[in-house]
């Protein structure tokens, strides 16, 4: 079989079991996470041998996706629902960018440390600070540690400062350095080790490894189900981006592109009321401005698998070409657009979400 489902231990990262699901749908995203659900039936007796609730049991073991030996996906159980009527139990589990919504960053976390000394970083590259970030989520103790491969450090022009009364996750952190001007790509990238063990890597920077393309009228395409959407509704054309302080000791930022536009201006003001450098509330009002002053484009598919493709080809930040020539409303030609998202479930096919580059 093409697939196989683990569960993992996250007490030693190993552990690993076979089960055998009737069904389980996993994801992953670029920079963001994805989960999925896992389903067994368990009047099976051969089902039931390893679907047990210590094998399923919430934050303890993973849901471990592989294919032909490859991790393409790798979730935390976060839960299950049994119903012994129909004799099934439904497991639901969410990738690594879970663990940080939990991890407070903070070289220690206890009484009194709002009295500690914030965490602070000089030139440093955006993805340094993004390293920084996982790494301190996990430097209280080693029960802490997780099993994530780290790049070398990178000197830049950043600098940032964390103060522990705030008691920031680490996924706070994340999301302001991959969402501010010239914010680099982040993936956390699932793989075996040597030994059977499982570990991710850190990946940042600009990620764009990867082509695929797909032709959709060819009789003997392997692509389907295109669906583009483009939604204008978040435009806009000056941005104010709202700091740290309030009323008239409140830092404000103002991006301002509405006289080289080809709109008709339009305001959107944003928050980022934990940013008290001033410098750093307006690089993120220059990316907001660029991210919002055109509409966003989500482009779909469906891609079945084949001899000349594999979901173990993929690479978030990729490149998907798509062609279409009779169709009703797109024009014809070759397109190319950014892979920001794949998903999937036991079958071959695999669901393409991409953007206009």
């Amino acid at each position: 079989m093409a697939w196989r489902v683990f569960s993992v231990s996250t007490s030693n990262w190993t552990s690993k079991i076979e089960l055998t699901p009737s069904a389980s749908t996993w994801g992953r995203a670029l920079g963001s996470g994805k989960g999925g659900s896992t389903e067994f039936k368990v009047r099976d007796p051969f089902v039931a041998e390893t679907a047990t609730e210590t094998n399923l049991a919430p934050w303890k073991r993973m849901i471990v996706m592989d294919f032909y030996g490859i991790i393409i996906y790798a979730g935390f159980i976060t839960g299950y629902s049994v119903d012994r009527d129909a004799g099934s139990v439904s497991v639901t589990h969410e990738d690594l960018y879970s663990v940080f919504k939990k991890r407070v960053m903070a070289d220690i976390l206890s009484d009194g440390v709002q009295s500690r000394p914030g965490l602070s970083y000089s030139s440093a590259s955006l993805s340094m600070l993004i390293k920084q970030a996982i790494y301190q989520g996990q430097n209280d103790a080693a029960r802490f540690n997780l099993p994530i491969v780290l790049p070398a450090d990178a000197v830049g022009g950043y600098s940032r400062s964390y103060d522990p009364w705030n008691l920031p996750t680490v996924e706070s952190v994340l999301d302001d350095l991959t969402s501010t001007e010239n914010a680099p790509d982040m993936d956390l990238a699932p793989r075996w080790t040597d030994s059977g063990s499982i570990e991710w890597v850190l990946l940042s920077g600009n990620l764009t490894s990867g082509a695929w393309s797909w032709a959709l009228d060819t009789p003997l395409t392997t692509a389907s189900n295109l669906k583009v959407r483009r939604d204008g509704s978040g435009m806009a054309n000056r941005i104010a981006a709202v700091g740290e302080g309030s009323e008239k000791k409140m830092l404000l930022s103002v991006a301002d592109g509405s006289a080289t536009s080809d709109f008709l201006p339009l305001d959107k003001v944003v928050s980022y009321k934990d940013e008290k450098v001033q410098a750093n509330l307006a690089a993120r009002a220059r990316a907001d401005l660029a991210k919002f002053s055109r509409a966003t484009e989500q482009v779909s598919m469906d891609v079945q698998m084949d001899a000349d493709f594999s979901v173990n080809q993929l690479s978030l930040g990729g490149t998907v070409n798509w062609h279409v020539k009779d169709d009703l409303f797109l024009a014809p030609g070759w397109r190319s657009s950014r892979l920001i998202e794949y998903s999937g479930d036991l079958s071959l096919n695999v669901h393409l979400e991409f953007q206009s580059t």
